[in-house]
């Protein structure tokens, strides 16, 4: 019996690169009832306080260059496409207490380290102003309940 859905396809000669699926909570209707969480960390950072450990979801932290980091916002947007080629965005929410920016997806996608994220700001007028790219994603981790 053949499995359904779209199948993700690498070649032998290839090395092999790290894909890990973000997948928001849905009821039994389909509906989206949360989002997936990501932390936003600065490359130079290590980890994320252990305060964390008691979250009920898991944890996707996702480096990002720390110049890119410090000049987010609530409500930017990162956006990129997935393993799939669809276009997908991280909507940012807030700073943490301990300096990482929460980070929601409203969509399913295949996140590949090799994604180019660009980031995004809303202007005045509804349209997201390109503001930069960045091509280096060293680290995408997924751990049971603590990135670091």
């Amino acid at each position: 019996m053949g499995i359904s859905g779209h199948k993700l396809k690498g070649s032998a000669d290839r090395s092999v690169i790290a894909i890990n699926p973000l997948i928001a909570e849905r009821d039994v209707y389909g509906r989206i009832v949360s989002p997936y969480k990501i932390f936003l960390e600065k490359e130079s950072q290590v980890a994320i306080a252990s305060y964390l450990d008691n979250m009920q979801y898991d944890l996707v932290c996702l480096a990002i260059p720390d110049n890119i980091h410090r000049c987010l916002l609530s409500a930017d947007r990162l956006y990129f496409s997935d393993c799939q080629g669809k276009a997908r965005f991280l909507e940012i929410i807030e700073q943490t207490s301990v300096g990482q920016w929460l980070s929601y997806g409203w969509q399913n996608a295949h996140f590949s380290a090799e994604a180019v994220l660009t980031w995004r700001r809303p202007q005045a007028d509804g349209y997201y102003k390109n503001m930069g790219k960045s091509s280096a994603i060293p680290v995408l981790e997924r751990r049971n309940s603590l990135c670091g």
